[in-house]
């Protein structure tokens, strides 16, 4: 369990809604592939945080519905099929991204809090 697959609730039309389950995530730290509504991964990158386009495309998140799923899981596909030193190191690779998107996540959430007084 290296990779998180993590299906959002809203996943049609055009609207940028992360849950608990994409938090989860990144508060563990966890590579992910999310199938939500188009533009996701890039409304995360507008907030600061870094996706894993250098480790594998991420080309399903122009897509929605059925063609969306199917491009995620052939990606989810191709790391499977790779032998278990591959996925380790992968997971290794994306461990920066992992750590800067829990600081970005950290940082989100104190100054949510902190800002609430004002």
């Amino acid at each position: 369990y290296l990779f998180e697959i993590t299906f959002e609730t809203m996943t049609e039309g055009l609207t940028f809604t992360p849950s608990e389950k994409t938090v989860r995530s990144v508060m563990a730290e966890k590579p992910q592939f999310v199938y939500a509504a188009p533009g996701f991964l890039q409304h995360m990158r507008d907030l600061g945080f870094q996706t894993f386009a250098d480790l594998w495309s991420e080309h399903y998140d122009h897509l929605q519905g059925p063609a969306r799923f199917v491009a995620m899981f052939q990606e989810i596909k191709k790391i499977a099929a790779m032998p278990q030193t591959q996925k380790i190191k992968l997971y290794q690779q994306a461990q920066p991204i992992c750590q800067h998107n829990r600081a970005v996540l950290d940082n989100l959430i104190h100054n949510h809090w902190a800002n609430m007084g004002k």
